[in-house]
Order: structure tokens, then C-alpha cells, then sequence
């Protein structure tokens, strides 16, 4: 765009200004977060499933695995056995850590994670099958 002479600039300087004024309304008049309106943990109790206690750590997540679905892959952690099951168990169904797991299964940490690793593909391969 060129502009010829002051009083195109004075326009183009004014449009820009108004430009600039709009951008900052929508922004300070956008809503944001809003402490008073967070939300507790996801109270299941309406749906027949064990109210929340403290120290509950529900997700979305987890809430959404079906009864079914955990059942699936139980089995098919037991069809897997050894000691590919044992990890499995422990780190998924169990949800140990790793430092555990790893004196559990008389292993290194860096270890008990490359084994999780692999059973983790191989788990993944059967539910894929399925």
C-alpha cells in the first residue's frame, strides 16, 4: 500500500489506532478462568460408582474406561503370563512405581522400564488382534 501525502497517513494512522483500541477491548473484555468457577474432582455418585474420597485421583480419563474395557485388557494380560504379566500388573493395573517394580522383579530401574516398555507392545499387539 502507498501512501500519498499527510492526509492518506492520517487515515491510515487513525485505522490503525482504531485497530489497535478494538484488539485491546476484546482482550480485556475476554472471559479467562475464573478460580470461583473451578470445579472438584468428577463426583460419579449420580452413576451408581462409588462416591469420590480424598485422595482420589479420578481423571476424565480413567472415568471413561469401562468396565469392559478393563476386563479386556486383564485377560489379556493373563494370556500374555510371565514375567510380562507380572510387570503389567504392577505398573498398569497397580499403578506402582517403577522403583518398586523394579526391586519386585530384582532389576534396575532403567531395566524395569525397557521391560514395561516391551510388555507394553506386546499388549498392545494382542488388543489389536482382538
Amino acid at each position: 500500500m502507498e501512501l500519498r501525502g499527510k492526509q492518506e497517513f492520517k487515515q491510515w494512522l487513525y485505522e490503525a489506532a482504531l485497530w489497535k483500541l478494538r484488539a485491546r477491548r476484546r482482550h480485556h473484555g475476554a472471559q479467562r478462568r475464573d478460580v470461583a468457577k473451578e470445579v472438584g474432582p468428577w463426583d460419579r455418585s449420580q452413576s451408581g460408582v462409588r462416591p469420590l474420597e480424598p485422595g482420589d485421583t479420578e481423571t476424565p480419563s480413567r472415568i471413561v474406561a469401562t468396565d469392559e474395557q478393563r476386563a479386556a485388557v486383564r485377560r489379556a494380560i493373563e494370556d500374555l503370563g510371565g514375567r510380562d504379566a507380572e510387570i503389567l500388573e504392577m505398573a498398569v493395573l497397580q499403578e506402582r512405581p517403577h522403583r518398586e517394580i523394579a526391586e519386585a522383579l530384582g532389576v534396575t530401574e532403567a531395566h524395569s522400564r525397557v521391560i514395561l516398555s516391551r510388555a507394553l507392545a506386546r499388549l498392545s499387539s494382542r488388543l489389536g488382534e482382538g
